[in-house]
């Protein structure tokens, strides 16, 4: 067993340990929440962008953020704007899902299967908030994400993932202080997790990221991206595909 997972299984079982004493005041805030919670619709459920058959075929697929919930319109969804930046280079195949866990990740992907082309260059993978939300336990996680990994690499003969970050879930506004402490712990429980995916595959990369993040950042409800957080997001990852996307 690896460093990575030995700290991810350990901090698991310390989590848990916790987990159990505070699970009443948990439940509490938890319902609280779901009362008061902004519902924001997808904008981005499913997007195609360009149609040059000399392009590699580019996959965003992922849960509310690859689905644009946060965003004002389609325009400014990541989906969108990552086509803005890089149509030029890549045709670019966006599939979101709100909710999604990465256990559903190759089910999502067979949903939409028809529609999508026979193979891709690259795959954005935007996935890990509700992971932590509902407390997957690190196998459960890694496995869903492996399979979708090697299903799209062996199928669609994919030469490179990017995992952009797993979300922040700990800076969400409309969390509560007691949810947040548990999130920040999970949410690095399923970035070591991601760490040794990427150490383990050479074709996968991990922009793990633990910066804080201004109030524009967020939509509405406190815990999306807003227009300006899909920018920040976009702006990211298209530069780390100009620079370094080319080295599998």
């Amino acid at each position: 067993m690896n460093l990575n997972i030995l700290k991810s299984r350990t901090l698991y079982l310390f989590e848990i340990l916790l987990l159990i004493p505070c699970y009443p005041f948990l439940k509490s805030a938890g319902n609280k929440l779901r009362k008061n919670i902004i519902k924001l619709p997808p904008h981005s459920e499913y997007l195609e962008f360009g149609t040059n058959s000399s392009n590699p075929n580019l996959l965003i697929i992922g849960e509310s953020t690859a689905a644009g919930v946060g965003a004002s319109k389609k325009e400014t969804t990541f989906g969108s704007m990552m086509a803005e930046t890089l149509l030029d280079n890549y045709n670019i195949f966006n599939v979101g899902k709100n909710g999604l866990k990465s256990s559903r990740l190759l089910t999502l992907y067979e949903k939409n299967e028809s529609k999508l082309p026979d193979s891709f260059g690259k795959c954005i993978v935007l996935i890990g908030a509700n992971d932590c939300f509902q407390f997957s336990s690190p196998t459960k996680f890694t496995k869903g994400l492996n399979d979708f990994i090697l299903f799209v690499k062996k199928e669609k003969s994919c030469e490179q993932f990017i995992i952009p970050l797993i979300p922040p879930v700990h800076h969400f506004p409309a969390i509560p202080k007691i949810i947040r402490f548990f999130l920040k712990i999970h949410r690095e429980i399923l970035s070591l997790e991601v760490k040794n995916i990427a150490k383990n595959n050479p074709k996968v990369s991990f922009i793990n990221q633990n910066e804080k993040y201004e109030a524009a950042f967020f939509a509405t409800d406190g815990i999306h991206p807003s227009d300006v957080g899909y920018r920040l997001m976009t702006d990211l990852v298209s530069i780390y595909i100009k620079e370094k996307g080319d080295q599998t």
